[in-house]
């Protein structure tokens, strides 16, 4: 639901009775920060519905807040917020720009000035979603049935609400705090062509903190790094990873299977691969969970040495650095 503050326009307003001055979206952000002062547990949209799910907390749903977008006065554009944070992912850790056009509120001064945090929408998989440039408006952030949450990131603005007329509420959610991603742009050609495939089994010992804690010595069933052809859609999930647990006495398994956020490549012979990306895991010793994944391949002949680590800021894993031989290894000019 819109809810526009111009004089003109406050006959229309259908949200709460306290919005009838020129502060109407200064009030509804104070009202919004308390509530979710109060109801850090506790879920339809609209500004009274969301209010509410806020108020009652027992209801279907864990929320935490109410994720909002701004619209300025004068140009009736929604707001964009802009913020830069250090990716800690790459080597060195360089500093990326985010853009969001969803918020929330931390707080807000006697003066209206709000303290806003950048929410970055994620698809179901975990990762960003790539804007699409090739749409005009609000809706290049909302590409059709990609956004399903959204993240915390930490950076936070403080803006003056003088400068804005009206406010979207996007239904009250549950909102986890995570690092923030650069989103890919859409339809982006390969960084580099890879396809690599381990050759039979390898032994390997993984360790995860969080759920499913412990440390497992078990060997590498498959991996299957491909990013040739159709899998360059940066939408296109490119990695599969399959390990068997065997501490006695019981055997678990430990499943990924994701896409690409960044990816570079130096070429055979003796090519090196570092893929950054999101994973969804699967098997008895952690399911369900999705993860940031960072994997570094370096290439000796038709055998490779892996370095595996993945952390969602709840549960993190990673994987002693082991060996594998190849039954692909293509790095660069994937074949036609």
């Amino acid at each position: 639901m819109n809810i526009v503050c111009d004089k003109e326009l406050k006959k229309n307003m259908a949200c709460g009775n306290d919005h009838s001055s020129e502060q109407c979206v200064c009030n509804l952000l104070r009202d919004i920060a308390e509530l979710q002062h109060q109801h850090q547990s506790g879920c339809q949209f609209g500004c009274e519905t969301s209010l509410r799910e806020l108020r009652h907390p027992g209801m279907n749903f864990d929320c935490n807040a109410i994720p909002f977008m701004l619209i300025c006065k004068g140009t009736c554009d929604f707001f964009v917020g802009t913020g830069v944070f250090r990716d800690t992912t790459t080597t060195p850790p360089t500093f990326e720009c985010l853009e969001t056009p969803v918020f929330r509120v931390v707080k807000v001064d006697e003066n209206c000035c709000a303290k806003l945090e950048l929410l970055q929408p994620r698809d179901a998989a975990g990762g960003p979603v790539p804007i699409d440039d090739t749409v005009e408006g609000i809706c290049r952030f909302f590409p059709p049935r990609e956004v399903v949450r959204f993240t915390g990131t930490g950076i936070c603005i403080t803006v003056s609400l003088d400068c804005f007329c009206g406010v979207e509420l996007l239904g009250a959610v549950n909102v986890v705090e995570e690092s923030p991603v650069p989103p890919p742009p859409p339809g982006r050609e390969c960084p580099c062509e890879v396809h690599l495939v381990t050759l039979g089994t390898s032994p390997a010992t993984l360790t995860v903190t969080g759920i499913g804690a412990g440390t497992y010595e078990g060997t590498i069933q498959n991996i299957n790094l491909n990013q040739c052809g159709g899998n360059c859609n940066p939408n296109v999930d490119i990695l599969t990873l399959s390990f068997l647990d065997n501490t006695a006495p019981a055997t678990g398994t430990f499943n990924l299977n994701g896409r690409r956020l960044r990816f570079t490549c130096t070429p055979n012979p003796n090519g090196t691969v570092t893929f950054v990306g999101t994973a969804d895991s699967s098997g008895s010793i952690v399911n369900g969970d999705d993860f940031i994944v960072t994997i570094n391949v370096a290439v000796t002949g038709n055998t490779a040495t892996w370095t595996i680590s993945g952390s969602n800021g709840t549960t993190n894993f990673s994987f002693a650095p082991f060996t594998a031989p190849l039954s692909v290894n293509v790095i660069e000019n994937c074949p036609s």
